[in-house]
């Protein structure tokens, strides 16, 4: 059994320190496929989402609040009605609650939920996808200078073996049971789905009392 030794080298620095280090807290937000849509931003306004420019990115990033619901809701609809991609994306940091909700034209493609105070992955559904290979890995183990984000502190010389050959190959599915989820994780999807977390297309904010009652 091997234990991370964060005094074991003064240049040891975590990566996703260096990188996602405002992966703190709460981030709740829908990615969509938008196709080439002109009128996208019409049709996302009838879902309650404010878009913050007038171009239509090939991928619209929508902040919704700390709604985590409102992800999946909005990933899921937008994918059916636009016959696209979407994906709802949670991280909850103080917790460690995180989730990837992927559709395809509506129809769930891959869910992975994770809960620490749960026993870790809640659901794994779907098949593997090629962009979420860095929500379980964000390089390799480098005793001196490196410990990935999704590891334990305690892990044996086999089991670093077995991420390392999962690593690899870019296929988490042998070392679910070595891998956490964690908030540079789901930053780290945003990033290979071509947005950036820290800038957001268009927002989603929850509807008032009045509005909610009176429809308006």
């Amino acid at each position: 059994m091997w234990r991370r030794d964060y005094n074991r080298s003064s240049d040891f620095q975590p990566l996703h320190d260096q990188c996602y280090c405002f992966a703190v807290g709460s981030w709740v937000a829908t990615i969509v496929d938008t196709a080439g849509c002109a009128d996208f931003w019409e049709i996302a306004r009838a879902h309650g989402i404010t878009p913050s420019l007038t171009a239509v990115p090939p991928r619209a990033l929508i902040d919704c609040d700390i709604e985590f619901e409102t992800s999946t809701r909005l990933a899921q609809a937008l994918s059916a009605q636009l016959q696209t991609f979407a994906v709802g994306l949670i991280m909850q940091t103080t917790s460690d609650v995180h989730g990837v909700r992927a559709f395809d034209r509506g129809n769930v493609l891959r869910r992975l939920d994770y809960s620490r105070d749960e026993g870790g992955w809640l659901e794994v559904i779907g098949a593997p996808q090629p962009w979420e290979s860095v929500l379980f890995f964000d390089g390799p183990v480098e005793l001196a200078t490196h410990w990935p984000d999704t590891l334990d502190d305690d892990i044996s010389d086999d089991d670093i073996a077995r991420y390392e050959a999962a690593r690899k190959l870019g296929d988490a599915s042998t070392v679910m049971d070595l891998v956490h989820a964690s908030g540079s994780g789901i930053h780290r999807v945003a990033t290979a789905l071509g947005v950036i977390s820290t800038e957001p297309h268009a927002h989603w904010h929850k509807p008032g009392f009045f509005k909610r009652v009176l429809g308006r």
